[in-house]
């Protein structure tokens, strides 16, 4: 597959300078070396995520790796247990489904637990949501698997998450 570094997707690549875009095409053993090394650690965090959560939990994601391995390894017992916009890879999708399905639970007196598994550049596309969280002081137990990635798309830098959620009043480890 191709991996784009600096850019901003291929049908504008025509319009951008060369000297703006860096391809690398990895080759059949390089994909399979990456899926071995990295995809395992994300397989292996999501099932100590998902075990230790009350079966009737209410999961939201966005997009991601951690939204593919969520929905293959969460066994729902309940309908409407895992919310998630799956293949529309909508980047900051979870925060505020995570509120949204909170106040839900609280206006009709459902009694689950709500917990948001984001990647942290979907995390950070609605990063402001933390001032409902604070504001309302909803329950939501908020997961961030850090990898300093956009998925394939280029590497990002992270802010402090635990210093933000100390601005906001939130509780965090």
């Amino acid at each position: 597959f191709w991996r784009i570094r600096i850019g901003i997707a291929n049908e504008y690549r025509e319009k951008m300078p060369a000297d703006k875009i860096v391809l690398k095409k990895f080759s059949r053993a390089e994909q399979k070396e990456l899926k071995k090394s990295v995809f395992p650690q994300i397989i292996e965090k999501i099932k100590e995520i998902i075990n230790s959560l009350p079966y009737n939990a209410i999961i939201t994601t966005d997009a991601g790796n951690h939204t593919v391995f969520t929905g293959m390894l969460k066994k729902c017992s309940l309908p409407k247990t895992i919310i998630s916009s799956y293949s529309m890879g909508t980047m900051g999708f979870g925060l505020p489904a995570s509120i949204g399905v909170k106040f839900g639970c609280l206006d009709y007196g459902i009694d689950r637990e709500v917990v948001l598994i984001s990647g942290d550049g979907g995390f950070q596309m609605n990063i402001q949501e933390l001032g409902v969280i604070a504001e309302n002081n909803l329950k939501i137990l908020m997961v961030v698997m850090k990898n300093n990635k956009l998925n394939v798309f280029g590497d990002i830098k992270n802010p402090n998450f635990n210093k933000i959620a100390d601005a906001y009043g939130i509780d965090n480890a």
